[in-house]
Order: structure tokens, then C-alpha cells, then sequence
């Protein structure tokens, strides 16, 4: 279901089909979301990119959706249904969860008696839990929950359920209700990966209809080595895996075929959470590579390591890989080091320098306010901005809030970290240094920086958030005034921040006076427009600072946009 990669069929549909086919079952695949995507009218298909995305985590966009296409929907699980199977089974994440429960309702409305099972990310214990599908109200829509990765614990339950036709069952990683009572039975066995997976059945899928044909996913590891407090990957899969490389490079000579009737050099996208986590694996998959001259482009999900010296990635970039997409976040080594990446930013910037020479496409995404954050380290990531911003190899991502995901570190040890609560957007920090208006002022200070190339108040990027922000509370109002002071100092120009003052308050200082706050917010949309002006200006300044540094040591001039007036 909606919303999902685009260029690609969704790599766990495609390996689940691959698991039940292995077992002897008969399996038929629907990829709803690249269909959905092809149906809805040209200016919606923006909501599939990366700046909408958290749209989808929410009710409201999929409701809406669900209500104006209907029909349509209707039809596509008519369809499903045309195929009379014993079961249906969805693969749910953050971005499907709604649509996916909007269609399994229909569908037991239609055929009441077809168990429906829910499976995917989203069903990982301490995600968003088998309780919150299995509904124990007059209209249930799911009756299974699969609770973990199914490579084990589906093939015993598809086998159970061939004999005796009920989802109520006692293999490991499944829960249900009997009646009103929710039955767990327990954590599901793992797939140890060191022996042969179960081929994905991607010849089920017409890979013409998507956005990049001839695109496939793959993967050499599973889970993650890395504890990023932020991030629920390594606690979801639980224990870290890597699968031989002989054994990964054989699936993907099986698979190829199919990805070479759509493109004569087929795109390999790693589904990996850290392609580089096992090194080893890594070089001898790309020996093999290089080995049988396979031809093909392929990336994926990595972080800066070491290991990735220039001699390495230019072997990577022989055998093909064409694209990265790091896990950066910040700009600031500060917040790397509270964040637990355990990475050296100038490292980074060796790898990312290294890389672009190689001509790899590299995306950088960018994490906002995360605990213990500063004025002075977001202004590290707004160096960052400015610094990689149009350069062809690179994007910047879209500057998103941090979320203190289920199951992460962040989340379950939440006081030890400076948390007063852990509600998902709208948490805030005990000192009360750091709320959602605190990070909704930072991130339209960074949504500027990448999305307003002008720097113009005409531009404004990021406005639709910042009316929430009240200028009279004091931490965000103070935080935003600071950021501003620490661009203009580090341009050299702190006395244009203390004229400006001067002219809002008629008082001789550089910290502005605590009524000003209230009286920007009492102006309305006049002093938020001074207050962006300000902002505007900062940015002006410090970016051109930024284009000088660099054409110093590229012996360069500025560019124009860097040249433009400041004032």
C-alpha cells in the first residue's frame, strides 16, 4: 500500500512471495503503491517525495486520499480478491500503516471470512504493536500479526494453517486474539543468514510501471552495528547479520534477468542499514563484481568508516556503484557525538570529497533539535547547507524535525538522555531549552538555508509551521535571536545584528529586550516579517562567508548567488 519507493518494487512483498513459493504455496503480489502513484492526478504525485513524507505518518493525508479515490481503491482490491485467496497478507511501515488498515477493513467487509495478516516494520515489537491492529472492537480488520522477520516463523505458520485453516497459533513471532484476549506467542527465530534465502519473486512484478525500470532491491546484511540513539534499526532486528557474499552474489545472477529486460544496465538499490557494516562481506561482494564483469549500478545506505579509503571506493566505483546515501545529520561533530554515529566529521568530508572526484551521486540528510543541540551546532549544519548546495553530485535532504522513535535508545531510556516526555514530534527536554517551537524556529532557519535560494522574503520556505511558533515564549524567540547573533559574528558583521536591534527596540544593545518578544507577537505578520528579514539577512551574510572559504581553496571566485547583496 501507499506510500513507498517508486523506482522499485517494495523488497519484503517480493521476498515474502519468494518464502511462501519455496514452501510449495501458491502466491500472487500486488504493488498497490506503484499503481496508486501512476492513478492519482500529476501535482499529487509531489506527495511521494521526500519533503512530504511525513505526511504519510499521519491520518489526515491518507484519509483524505482514501475518500477521494474510493473507487478506485475499491476496484484495485476487487481485484485482490478476484484471486480468491486463502489469505492476505500486508507488509506495514510508517508511511502504509493507514492506507493499509483503510484496505484490510474493506476487504474483511467484503470477504469477512479471509484471515488478514499484518506483517512488516511497523509490527516489530515496540513499533507500533500487535495490539493496535488487532482491534478487539465490533469490527476487527486484522487477525494476525506476524511480530518480526518472517524468513522462520512464516513458513511453520503458513504449514499450521494449511492443515488446520485458523490463524490461532503457537509458532513463535505471531500474535492474535481469541476472542478478546491477545495471545503472543513470543519473539520469532531469526534467520541467521548463513545459508541460502528463499529467491524474491520479483517475475510477479511488472517492472515497466515503475519510475526507474529495470530497478531492484538487494541486501548483504541485516540489522545494524551501530547504536545511534535516535534510531530503532538495531533494537528492531534485534542481533546484527551478514549473509556470505557467494550466497548474495548468486541471488542476484538469479534476479538479474528480470531487472535486464527493463535496462541494459539494471539498478541494484542495497537495502541494507549500513552496506559497509561488514567490510569483509562488502569487499568480496565487490571482487565478485569486478570478477564476472557484471554490469550493472547499484547503492545504497552507508556510514563513514575508515575503511572507505580512495583506493577502496574507486574499486566500488568500477564495480558500479554509482550512489550513496550517508547517514550524516548533522554538521556539527558536537551532536554526532550525542547522537552515538561515532563518526569523524572531517573524516566525512574526506569521504564525501573523495566520492564526488569518483562522480558518486551522494545525499546528505539533515536531523533538526535533536537533545543537547545548540545555536553554535546548528549553525555548523547550516555551513554544511551552504557548502554542499548545488554542487551536481550532491543533495542536501530536506532539514526534518528529530522524533523519538519507539524501541530506540532515545525513547526507552528517555530521562538519562534530558527528556521530560517522549511524545513522538511534540517532545520536549526537562530544562525546557528544547520544544517543538524551539525546533519548529531552528528548522525554518534550515529550510532557508536549503530551500530559498534567493534568501528572499518573497521565497520564504517553511512558512506553514512557523505561525505555531509564539514569539512570546521566551526559549524560542531567544533561540532564534541567537542563531541570527552567531551568523552575523561569524560574518564579521555583529554590528549590523545590534543596529537592527537598536531599531526595533530604541535600546543600545546586542541581546534583544524580553519585551520584544511580546511585542513581535502582538504585531502579528509585521514583526514576523521583521524577525524573517532578520533571519534573511543572517543568512545572506553567512553564506557568502561560506562561498569565499571555499573558493579560497578551490582558488575560485564566489559564485553570483553567493555575491549577492547581503543587505
Amino acid at each position: 500500500m501507499p506510500a513507498w519507493d517508486t523506482d522499485r518494487p517494495f523488497h519484503a512483498v517480493a521476498l515474502v512471495a519468494g518464502v511462501m513459493r519455496q514452501e510449495g504455496f501458491s502466491v500472487c503480489a500486488h504493488d498497490v503503491n506503484i499503481d496508486f502513484y501512476r492513478r492519482v492526478d500529476d501535482d499529487e504525485k509531489a506527495m511521494w517525495s521526500e519533503a512530504h513524507n511525513q505526511y504519510w505518518f499521519e491520518p489526515d493525508l491518507p484519509k483524505s486520499l482514501w475518500r477521494k479515490y474510493r473507487r478506485w481503491f475499491a476496484d484495485r482490491l476487487d481485484a485482490v480478491l478476484a484471486d480468491k485467496p486463502a489469505l492476505i497478507a500486508f507488509s506495514v511501515n510508517m508511511s502504509t500503516r493507514y492506507l493499509s488498515i483503510y484496505a484490510a477493513r474493506y476487504l474483511k467487509k467484503r470477504r469477512p471470512r479471509t484471515p488478514i495478516l499484518f506483517g512488516g516494520v511497523d509490527c516489530f515489537p515496540g513499533e507500533a504493536r500487535a495490539e493496535s491492529f488487532l482491534d478487539a472492537g465490533r469490527r476487527p480488520y486484522c487477525d494476525v500479526v506476524c511480530q518480526g522477520e518472517c524468513e522462520v516463523a512464516l513458513p511453520k505458520f503458513l504449514a499450521e494453517f494449511a492443515r488446520t485453516g485458523s490463524v490461532r497459533t503457537q509458532v513463535p513471532g505471531f500474535a492474535y486474539r481469541d476472542r478478546r484476549e491477545l495471545v503472543d506467542t513470543g519473539d520469532t527465530e531469526l534467520p541467521m543468514l548463513d545459508e541460502p534465502l528463499p529467491t524474491p519473486a520479483y517475475d510477479l512484478f511488472d517492472l515497466s510501471k515503475y519510475t526507474q525500470p529495470g530497478s531492484l532491491p538487494f541486501f548483504l546484511t541485516r540489522g545494524c552495528v551501530y547504536r545511534c540513539n535516535f534510531c530503532s534499526e538495531r533494537p528492531n532486528f534485534r542481533c546484527f547479520r551478514a549473509r556470505r557474499a557467494e550466497e548474495a552474489f548468486a541471488e542476484l545472477q538469479a534476479v538479474l534477468p528480470h531487472a535486464q529486460a527493463h535496462a541494459k544496465v539494471p539498478t541494484l538499490s542495497l537495502a541494507d542499514s549500513n552496506l559497509n557494516a561488514n567490510p569483509k562481506v562488502l569487499r568480496e561482494f565487490v571482487d565478485l563484481l569486478l570478477a564476472h564483469g557484471v554490469r550493472i549500478k547499484w547503492g545504497g545506505q552507508a556510514h563513514f568508516q575508515k575503511i572507505l579509503t580512495r583506493d577502496f571506493l574507486e574499486r566500488m566505483a568500477q564495480a558500479g556503484f554509482v550512489s550513496v546515501f550517508w547517514g550524516l545529520e548533522t554538521g556539527s561533530q558536537h551532536v554526532v557525538d550525542l547522537m552515538n554515529k561515532r563518526y569523524d566529521q572531517a573524516e566525512a568530508r574526506r569521504i564525501l570529497r573523495d566520492c564526488e572526484e569518483l562522480g558518486i551521486r551522494q545525499v546528505l540528510p539533515i536531523i533538526i533539535g535533536y537533545p543537547g543541540e545548540t545555536p553554535a551546532d546548528l549553525v555548523e549544519t547550516l555551513d554544511l547547507i551552504f557548502e554542499f548546495s548545488g554542487r551536481p553530485l550532491f543533495k542536501i535532504g530536506l532539514p526534518n524535525l528529530l522524533v523519538v522513535r519507539p524501541n530506540s535508545p532515545l525513547h526507552d531510556d528517555w530521562q538519562s538522555h534530558g527528556l521530560a516526555n517522549t511524545r513522538y514530534y511534540d517532545w520536549s527536554t526537562a530544562d525546557g531549552t528544547n520544544d517543538l517551537h524551539v525546533r519548529l524556529a531552528r528548522r525554518f532557519v534550515a529550510r532557508q538555508a536549503h530551500s530559498n535560494p534567493e534568501l528572499s522574503l518573497d521565497a520564504l520556505a517553511d512558512t506553514g509551521e512557523m505561525p505555531q511558533v509564539k514569539l512570546n515564549n521566551e526559549p524560542a524567540a531567544g533561540d532564534l535571536f541567537e542563531i541570527c547573533r552567531l551568523l552575523f559574528d561569524r560574518a564579521g558583521c555583529v554590528e549590523e545584528f545590534a543596529r537592527r536591534l537598536r531599531e526595533w527596540s530604541g535600546r543600545d544593545r546586542n541581546q534583544p529586550p524580553k519585551d520584544l518578544w511580546k511585542r513581535l507577537d502582538k504585531d502579528g505578520s509585521s514583526g514576523r516579517g521583521k524577525t524573517y528579514e532578520l533571519v534573511l539577512a543572517a543568512l545572506r551574510r553567512y553564506r557568502q562567508v561560506v562561498a569565499e572559504r571555499i573558493a579560497v581553496r578551490r582558488g575560485s571566485a564566489p559564485s553570483a548567488a553567493a555575491d549577492a547583496p547581503a543587505t
